[in-house]
């Protein structure tokens, strides 16, 4: 049997954000390699070149690349937006109301 060689794909998340008024979600074509490189690059604060490196891929237009990363929290437990200490597993910060995406780079 010959194995699979389609490329895994990222997970899919997505998350209403009443701040920006916007739906932030991971595109459906987004391989999981791709998503990997992206979360890597904003979490080390690369937050342009991360922008830059998804909306590469075709998988997304620049706009909604944008939207996405800046929603992906760069510190666990901080909202990217306020810096706020956010609960556990919240959607959204107390704080600022900011979606939040707390994705971990194995995911």
């Amino acid at each position: 049997m010959m194995p699979d060689l389609t490329p895994s794909l990222a997970p899919r998340l997505q998350a209403y954000c009443p701040r920006c008024k916007n739906l932030v979600r991971v595109p459906d074509t987004l391989t999981l390699e791709d998503f990997h490189r992206v979360v890597a690059l904003r979490r080390s604060g690369q937050t342009l070149q991360a922008v830059r490196a998804l909306a590469d891929t075709g998988a997304t237009d620049l706009v909604d690349a944008k939207c996405l990363v800046f929603h992906i929290i760069s510190r666990a437990g901080q909202c990217h937006r306020c810096r706020k200490p956010l609960p556990s597993g919240a959607e959204h910060c107390p704080n600022c109301r900011c979606a939040t995406l707390d994705v971990a780079e194995e995911t």
